[in-house]
């Protein structure tokens, strides 16, 4: 209401009335970038605001009061966009390579099976309720070396391999199998052989394989010898209690042929023990033997 006075000195009054009307406008694209995307609603004079939010958006409403008692504001709408970004590979020394992969507003993140060596998630809840995920792999190139003894003579040497970046079962019966028969190529001998199984930090399988000579008592150098024995002839002893001193002669060997021609010499009255211990051929490991002769001195 607004009043002026007149020429006829009366009083003019003029009345206005405003009554509220209420508008809205919904849907506006009032921002987008590769991540996501933005829509604002627009109210003017309502009575009430419903906000309904969708799965995967973040809401922001900005509302207040004007003099008719309604509502003014707007309601900001932001939804995430379903994102792959890479793989990029992050490391790669010739043995392992890791690579990542981001991924933003998903889902399902990616599956990992129990025999997936190398392959590891991430995963945090985004504030839209969905998820980011940082994927990584590694894969190794599989690799492997051998450290073996020098043969010497008839000794038999000890053979050892370390394979590196094992997937599984089916990599390793196969390196096992494969080291057999280098050793069975490579010796005559009997072997015992042996494996260490051991995972590093991204689940790969470190084999170490490991051929050592069979250790027995009537064993020999070659694969024939341990079975039967090192053949050897000795001559008949005399009795360690029917003489008063004896004296021994030693010699290391893991040739058959040798230890008899040690046998064979004469070194004086052979006895079956004595300073020397027991008269015979003892097996010491690795092949080889020590061949003892405890010889009376009176």
């Amino acid at each position: 209401v607004s009043g002026s006075i007149n020429d006829a000195a009366k009083i003019d009054v003029t009345k206005t009335t405003r009554r509220a009307i209420p508008k809205e406008k919904t849907g506006i694209k009032t921002g987008e970038n590769e991540f996501e995307s933005e829509t604002t609603d627009l109210h003017v004079n309502k009575e009430s605001v419903v906000i309904v939010r969708a799965r995967g958006e973040v809401v922001d409403a900005n509302l207040s009061i004007n003099e008719f008692g309604r509502l003014n504001g707007s309601v900001r709408k932001r939804a995430g966009k379903p994102v792959v970004s890479g793989p990029f590979t992050e490391h790669d020394d010739g043995y392992k390579r890791v690579t990542k992969t981001i991924h933003r507003n998903i889902d399902n993140p990616p599956v990992i099976s129990f025999d997936d060596n190398g392959h590891d998630i991430a995963v945090s809840i985004a504030e839209n309720g969905k998820k980011d995920v940082i994927e990584t792999r590694v894969t190794a190139q599989k690799f492997s070396f051998d450290v073996d003894e020098p043969a010497s003579g008839n000794q038999a040497p000890r053979y050892q391999r370390f394979v590196y970046g094992l997937k599984g079962n089916g990599e390793l019966q196969p390196e096992v199998q494969n080291f057999f028969q280098k050793v069975r190529a490579q010796t005559g001998h009997q072997y015992r052989v042996s494996a260490a199984v051991n995972r590093d930090e991204n689940g790969f399988y470190i084999l170490t394989l490991t051929a050592n000579p069979k250790d027995s008592g009537g064993g020999g150098g070659s694969a024939q010898q341990w079975e039967t024995g090192l053949d050897i002839d000795w001559p008949a002893a005399v009795k360690y209690q029917d003489v008063t001193s004896t004296k021994a002669y030693t010699k290391l060997t893991s040739s058959r042929a040798t230890a008899q021609a040690f046998v064979n010499f004469n070194h004086g009255v052979l006895v079956d023990s004595g300073v020397g211990g027991q008269t015979g051929a003892h097996y010491i490991g690795r092949g080889r033997f020590l061949v003892v002769k405890n010889i009376k001195v009176k």
